[in-house]
């Protein structure tokens, strides 16, 4: 597989994440794209990458067709509930920009995550007899 070297930026673009405080920068160049979240650090297709790239795909298509054909391609197999690991992984190869800056700031990210309150707090508790009675009966004994 042929090394992908970036080419010119056609917007690059801050993402909230969805499920934390991390902030993920998107980057789409014109023969690739890149994202600092834990999926994108990972050559993974995630959807920051496909926000901006939805924003920008009349753009990317005047660009770089084969660039764009190569999305929709990625697009197709992605939906397809058939589609191999090792076919989206090819094409993930071929279209997704990690460095080591990129892959850093992406484990990093994956760490913040993991740390963030609503991925972490887990409520585990014993119910006692009295309490199993309540909750069954509707009227506490307690």
């Amino acid at each position: 597989m042929q090394k992908i070297i970036p080419g010119n930026i056609i917007e690059q673009k801050n993402v909230k994440s969805s499920s934390s405080e991390n902030i993920y920068t998107v980057t789409l160049y014109d023969n690739c794209v890149s994202c600092t979240c834990p999926a994108g650090g990972r050559k993974t297709f995630c959807k920051h990458m496909m926000k901006i790239i939805h924003a920008n795909l009349k753009q990317l298509k005047t660009k770089n067709k084969n660039f764009a054909e190569k999305i929709e391609k990625l697009l197709l197999l992605k939906n397809d509930k058939n589609t191999e690991k090792t076919q989206l992984k090819q094409i993930y190869e071929e279209v997704i920009y990690v460095n080591k800056a990129i892959a850093e700031k992406a484990h990093y990210n994956d760490y913040k995550t993991k740390e963030h309150p609503e991925r972490i707090v887990k409520f585990t508790a014993r119910v006692t007899p009295d309490e199993k009675r309540f909750f069954k009966n509707g009227v506490s004994k307690l």
